[in-house]
Parts: C-alpha cells; sequence; structure tokens
C-alpha cells in the first residue's frame, strides 16, 4: 500500500505524479505490504448469504478490482455507493468509463451522481463524483 502525507489517500494504487501536484497530501512517504482478500471470502467469513446489503467503497482508485472480487456478493448486493474518477490520480486506476458499464452488467443501474468534495484541480475541474447505484 502506498502510504499518504494523508491517510485519506493511502492507495493500492501509485498516485501519479501530477496528482501531488493537485494536492499536497497525495505525496508517498512510504510503501507498506498489506493482506488483501477478495469481498467474495470475507462475504463467506460473515456469513451474509441472506443479509440485503448496501456497500460503500472508497479505496483510492482501487474499486474495480474489488468489484471484480465480488462476483458472488454482487449478486446479494442491494446498492453501492462509491467515488468514481473522471481523470485517473493514481497509476492504473479505472475511470468512470470502465466502472459504471462493469456495474451496469452486473444489474446496478444509476440512483445518483454527486461531485466529490475532494480533489479540484484548474478552474475548479472535477476529478471524482459520489455514485450510488442500486439494483434495476
Amino acid at each position: 500500500m502506498y502510504v499518504s502525507r494523508q491517510s485519506v489517500f493511502n492507495s493500492l494504487k501509485e498516485p501519479l505524479p501530477q496528482s501531488a501536484e493537485l494536492h499536497s497530501g497525495i505525496v508517498t512517504s512510504e510503501s507498506v505490504s498489506v493482506k488483501v482478500r477478495t469481498l467474495d471470502l470475507v462475504w463467506q467469513e460473515l456469513n451474509l448469504s441472506e443479509e440485503r446489503v448496501f456497500l460503500k467503497m472508497d479505496t483510492q482508485g482501487y474499486e474495480l478490482p474489488i468489484l471484480h472480487g465480488a462476483k458472488s456478493a454482487l449478486e446479494r448486493i442491494s446498492g453501492i455507493q462509491l467515488e468514481v474518477s473522471l481523470t485517473p490520480l493514481y497509476r492504473g486506476q479505472p475511470c468512470i468509463e470502465e466502472v459504471v458499464p462493469f456495474l451496469r452488467g452486473h444489474g446496478f443501474q444509476i440512483f445518483g451522481v454527486w461531485p466529490g468534495r475532494g480533489i479540484r484541480g484548474k478552474a475548479n475541474q472535477i476529478f471524482e463524483v459520489d455514485f450510488i447505484f442500486i439494483k434495476g
């Protein structure tokens, strides 16, 4: 995991050099090894098979890999809230063009979209938006 000056920017993805120009808190101070498990494995451990679940994620560019590790769980999730990038801030970060079609392909529809409060560029450019998806 890339540990940033401000913990809200910690990510399993490496920050792009231009990201530090947008916000000094993104600057990486160190990287550490962390254990990663799929959401499907965690789902089984928590025995959520009969529960209605609303999933909220904000993983600084790692949302799509998490969703790929949730093939079974996605069938039982009622709604998802996540931050989606319009412009990548991290190396290899999936953006709106990948995340929205993936979720639509798994039966979710967009319920709402809100501009992120975080990173803004020149001329107040929005880099991230918050989405809520619900099962259609």
